[in-house]
């Protein structure tokens, strides 16, 4: 314009007529450009308007179940995004139309046709802009209504379960083993109760959580309240459950364990009270006839030696079945079972005593000869001490004797080999059976617990060897008197205990492997909770610290824009790995402390990506608004005073230099 100013005061009367039409020329080529491209530009917007109300037209009614709504609270959430950054594009159309109106360079015609196409454009936005904000609103307030509808359905649950534990652990304890068993059976039921609430309680960890203008943070934190709180109520539930489901086994089992033996001593002593009834004691005919009855009652003799720990055994297993149970009648009904078999045990042994006084009075009435009665006595001895039932002895000669002798000696360093290692191995169990019946909650740290897993694997490794030698040992003695023509059920009897013992030494062993295995995972998963949640602090954080949308220049919007867009990407990364945390969670069974920090983790994530995401929704709104231009500094306020400042202290050509530097 200054050139053409210029060349108009030419004093050549040519020039600004040649200017004049260049000047024309120029601007008509400059309006086709800018209009050609105005309408391009509006196609392009106007074809993506209409695509977007296609695409809001058919997404689906609301549903009314709330998984159904997160997929169209999410759905619908990716469409106001992609709303967003398309709004610039219908604000730099309609600014293009404004200018073109502008300029003045336009017939009236396309003025008008412009305009038309402004206010359509405008109006069809505005439209969609409106249905998109009454549909989030929509799906914003049957989320919320549903999910407190969970809230409030999970509560009530927890509600109605507490007070049918109150009822069970008021319930008066169980008179016999039936009783305890339908006890059992009614505490199954509750555990699936809780397997089928628990896909409800999933559900909630994924809760999504709106912030509004109004309600703002402090809803959020109510509503973190309100999970907190019934995730401690669930987590307290989970653990009485689990807690009373192991005492229940644990009683089950050792009562059970105690009415079987006592069934079985039971039958022992009617078959030896049989037996005893069977035994001659007069009128004998010969000596042969005299010496099975001997016989017979000394192999009686020494079943009951050997089965006198048993009946102390269950007398004590009795008393900490008692101490178990807490029911007066289950404990009277135990111990007159166990006074009842003490007082068979007393008569079978009283008899016992009796008969062998009668045989031993008939010996010595029937006037037999020294050599004779010699001969009763010595099948007595051997018959004691080789318990071979229903066969004939002769009387043992001095080699024989020695032999016995050695023989004892022999099963008498194998008993005690046997008992060194049942005490080792009850020691070795009662170490692992701690290890793997200990709760994950109360446990130690991790390398605690692999250590005294080692510990337990190396100790166990190292008697294997004992053990195989001890029942080695125990078959050449079974061998060895095998030969002899003696008795070997003890032996065998106690060749099977180790081997079971040492069976169940392995089972246990393997049960504390996997309990370290999953604290291993419970601890690991805690960790990646602590550092999930330490990264959405992080981001919380920098929400507080940064300014609200409406105190920030067009510049610092900008920024602001780019800082939402990037963290947004890094908390929406951070959804896939919560699931697979709380899958993990899900697969480790009951630990409480872990679900508790799943729930509120799960809450916090929700909570802060709503607010990234409406931090964001505010500055691109700032952005896009009138009121934005005006929050900007006009670019050219100020520059007169500078310019000023910069003509001072001219004086000469070097100080005008430095003041065009600085210009």
């Amino acid at each position: 314009s200054a050139q053409m100013e210029e060349a108009g005061s030419s004093p050549r009367p040519e020039t600004p007529n040649t200017m004049t039409e260049t000047e024309g020329e120029m601007e008509g080529s400059l309006l086709e450009v800018d209009l050609d491209s105005y309408q391009t530009t509006l196609e392009e917007v106007l074809t993506w308007l209409l695509s977007a109300e296609d695409a809001l037209q058919i997404q689906d009614e609301v549903s009314d179940d709330v998984e159904e709504v997160k997929d169209q609270f999410h759905t619908h959430e990716a469409f106001m995004m992609e709303l967003t950054a398309h709004q610039s594009s219908v604000g730099n159309v309609l600014q293009a139309g404004n200018q073109l109106i502008a300029q003045g360079n336009l017939t009236e015609e396309e003025e008008d046709e412009i305009r038309e196409q402004m206010s359509l454009l405008n109006s069809r936005w505005e439209s969609l802009r409106v249905a998109s904000m009454d549909r989030q609103a929509r799906l914003h307030e049957v989320l919320m209504d549903l999910q407190q509808q969970q809230l409030q359905q999970l509560s009530d649950w927890l509600t109605q379960t507490e007070e049918r534990i109150r009822r069970i652990e008021t319930e008066q304890a169980a008179k016999d083993l039936e009783v305890y068993k339908e006890q059992i059976e009614q505490h199954k039921e509750l555990q699936n109760d809780l397997e089928a609430e628990q896909v409800k309680v999933n559900s909630l960890t994924h809760m999504v959580v709106v912030v509004d203008e109004n309600s703002g943070e402090s809803a959020t934190a109510a509503l973190e309240e309100q999970l907190q709180s019934l995730g401690e109520r669930w987590a307290a539930v989970c653990r009485w459950t689990e807690e009373r489901w192991h005492k229940l086994q644990e009683v089950f089992m050792v009562w059970q364990q105690l009415l079987s033996d006592q069934s079985l001593f039971r039958a022992w002593l009617a078959e030896k009270e049989e037996a005893l009834s069977e035994v001659q004691t007069s009128n004998f005919k010969d000596p042969s006839e005299m010496n099975t009855n001997v016989r017979r009652l000394a192999i009686l003799k020494e079943d009951m030696e050997k089965k006198r720990r048993t009946l102390d055994q269950l007398s004590d297993a009795g008393q900490d079945v008692i101490a178990l149970l807490w029911s007066p009648e289950a404990g009277a009904k135990i111990e007159a079972d166990t006074e009842e078999l003490a007082h068979r045990w007393d008569n079978l042994v009283q008899k016992l005593e009796d008969c062998s006084f009668q045989v031993m009075e008939a010996v010595t009435d029937a006037g037999m000869t020294p050599m004779e009665e010699q001969d009763v006595v010595d099948t007595a001895a051997v018959a004691a001490a080789a318990s071979i039932p229903d066969q004939e002895l002769a009387p043992p000669a001095p080699p024989k004797k020695r032999l016995v002798e050695t023989d004892a000696e022999v099963r008498r360093m194998f008993e005690n080999k046997l008992s060194d290692l049942l005490s080792w191995i009850k020691m070795w169990k009662t170490s692992a059976q701690a290890l793997a019946s200990a709760h994950p909650e109360t446990t130690p740290d991790v390398p605690d617990l692999q250590e005294k897993l080692r510990g337990l694997e190396l100790d166990f490794t190292a008697k294997e060897a004992t053990v195989i030698q001890v029942i080695q040992e125990g078959r050449d003695l079974m061998d060895q008197l095998e030969r002899e023509g003696v008795c070997v059920d003890s032996v065998r009897a106690d060749i099977d205990l180790i081997q079971t013992e040492w069976d169940v030494c392995a089972r246990e062993l393997q049960a504390a492997r996997e309990r370290v295995h999953t604290q291993t995972r419970v601890r690991a998963a805690s960790a990646e909770l602590t550092d999930l949640d330490q990264a959405l602090e992080e981001q919380d954080r920098w929400l507080d610290s940064t300014l609200a949308a409406d105190k920030c220049d067009e510049a610092e919007l900008r920024s602001l824009s780019g800082e939402c867009q990037s963290r947004l990407v890094q908390v929406t990364a951070l959804s896939l790995r919560l699931e697979q945390l709380s899958a993990e969670a899900g697969s480790l069974g009951a630990v409480p402390s872990l679900k508790d920090n799943m729930v509120v983790v799960s809450a916090h994530y929700a909570s802060t990506l709503q607010r990234l995401q409406s931090r964001e929704q505010e500055v691109n709104k700032a952005l896009t608004t009138p009121e934005a231009s005006q929050m900007v500094p006009c670019p050219v306020e100020g520059l007169e005073a500078r310019l000023t400042t910069l003509r001072e202290g001219i004086v000469d050509i070097p100080t005008i230099e430095s003041a065009v530097e600085r210009a």
